[in-house]
């Protein structure tokens, strides 16, 4: 599917039922800089070990895609592969002597991820932020600014840093100290908007996150997820992020969804459509419960894996790959980002 950057919708408007119709959302907002598609085919990460002699498949014959205009969240229990998976999509995975990668991972249907082009159009945000405490909220863009846009003059820097302090609602704290993790001047929420906003003084058309709620309460997560679905609602931005547990208003926020268990993708589609892809397999859940609490409790795994665990693997893999995988690689192909000029000259 041909789909025109140039056109807008309004969000509110927008009935995201199915692929077709999100295929035809990717203009809203202000347009990124590069809008952005990210595909990924049979993407398998395994590590051997030496001493036991094994291979552990990290990811197994991962397929899937986050499109720009909107979130995609990828979950799964602790050591399901949800960060693994994060971090090969954005070439940070350390290939050594005993560990592979294979597959194929692209940018807009054509040009292959490499770390020398993730650097123009892409952003990690790490769990874990790096801020200096003695800066101040906008001395610690115009850092970043100045590092990374080393050819714009210095009225353009910082008109760049007074946008992104404007879009992410934190002008009201641009001049307080930023302070240490431990002795923090600004609120825990208000410190990770401070850590995205130091990613986005380059204007990135693809977002990583690693848990952007972590240590937050609900109401400071709510807000965090507030701001990412804006930057793609109204930016235009692709948005991928692993989240553990969200809020059940959290997850009302959320557009696409990837589950992962034990390196396996076993759901991949809208985040509003989990509930009944689950009780399709004949699992129940209560009434007005949480469906992310509901699901991250059908995918636990005890490690060593039992014979329960096998049997549970299989069914979630065997349904997926049976009801929706070939779903998600049609609604892939349908959703093309025309560009006009070689990306990899950017």
């Amino acid at each position: 599917m041909e789909v025109d950057l140039k056109e807008r919708i309004n969000p509110s408007e927008v009935n995201h039922s199915n692929m077709t119709e999100v295929a035809q959302t990717i203009g809203m907002g202000q347009q990124a800089k590069l809008p952005v598609k990210l595909s990924w085919t049979d993407l398998t990460f395994e590590v051997y070990n030496p001493k036991l002699k094994t291979t552990k498949t990290v990811l197994n014959k991962c397929t899937g895609f986050a499109a720009p205009g909107l979130t995609t969240y990828i979950m799964g229990a602790s050591g399901a592969g949800k960060t693994s998976l994060l971090n090969a999509l954005s070439d940070r995975v350390k290939i050594g002597k005993h560990s592979k990668i294979t597959g194929e991972i692209l940018i807009n249907q054509t040009v292959k991820m490499e770390s020398r082009l993730f650097g123009k159009i892409a952003s990690y945000i790490m769990q874990d932020d790096y801020i200096f405490e003695y800066f101040t909220v906008r001395e610690s863009l115009l850092f970043s600014a100045r590092l990374k846009l080393c050819k714009n003059s210095e009225e353009e820097i910082e008109r760049i840093v007074d946008d992104t302090l404007a879009t992410l609602n934190i002008s009201k704290i641009a001049n307080t100290i930023v302070g240490s993790s431990e002795k923090c001047n600004i609120a825990k929420s208000q410190r990770k908007m401070v850590a995205i906003a130091i990613e986005l003084v380059t204007n990135p058309s693809l977002i990583f996150l690693d848990e952007p709620t972590s240590g937050l309460d609900s109401t400071m997560a709510l807000q965090v997820s507030k701001l990412l679905r804006r930057l793609a609602y109204d930016y235009n931005k692709t948005i991928v992020a692993t989240i553990h547990q969200p809020s059940s208003e959290a997850f009302e926020l959320f557009d696409r969804l990837i589950l992962i268990c034990d390196g396996n993708t076993v759901y991949q589609g809208m985040a509003k459509r989990v509930t009944q892809h689950f009780t399709s397999m004949g699992f129940q859940f209560k009434s007005f419960s949480n469906p992310a609490d509901n699901f991250m409790r059908v995918m636990h795994v005890n490690y060593p894996k039992e014979e329960k665990d096998f049997k549970l693997i299989e069914l979630l893999v065997s349904t997926y790959e049976n009801t929706l995988k070939e779903k998600v690689e049609s609604d892939s192909g349908r959703i093309e980002i025309p560009t006009d000029f070689d990306i990899t000259e950017l």
